[in-house]
């Protein structure tokens, strides 16, 4: 009878190395539920860059076209504007304005300017590049003597 006692207190409890499996189980799946929770939280500001560093580089791209080609100048672009800067990531533009060499468009009678808007994100890890070009036509002067 001692030994069907011993026996029966033996199997109502767990060991310690079912405790430590079953401890190692439940640490696994929580680094694996805190890793995947980490790397969506990155993919968030990816998206979030993605989708508002191109609006952000047609909104400049709008506001150098209202402006006559003289007044295009390089320089930063504003980000004030509260759709762009409405997500938690603070974002960097900047404009890059060059016209290109007067001697091949000549014969079209036209100039062309080159625009370069650059849209990043605070850390550069993520880098939005919009490129633009545009034609003016160049006015001779009979043409600018009969206006």
């Amino acid at each position: 009878m001692g030994l069907n006692k011993l026996h029966a207190h033996r199997s109502s409890g767990f060991t310690l190395l079912e405790v430590l499996i079953a401890v190692f189980v439940a640490a696994t799946a929580l680094l694996a539920v805190w890793k995947l929770h980490a790397r969506e939280a990155g993919l968030v500001q990816d998206i979030q860059f993605q989708t508002t560093a191109p609006f952000l580089a047609e909104q400049t791209l709008a506001e150098i076209d209202a402006l006559p080609p003289e007044r295009h100048a390089s320089g930063p672009c504003r980000v004030d504007d509260t759709a762009a800067s409405s997500g938690s990531i603070p974002l960097r533009c900047e404009i890059l304005i060059e016209w290109m060499d007067p001697k091949p468009w000549k014969s079209l009678g036209a100039s062309v300017e080159r625009i370069d808007i650059t849209v990043s994100d605070a850390s550069e890890t993520n880098r939005f590049r919009l490129r633009s070009y545009r034609f003016y036509p160049m006015l001779s002067d009979s043409r600018s003597r009969r206006k």
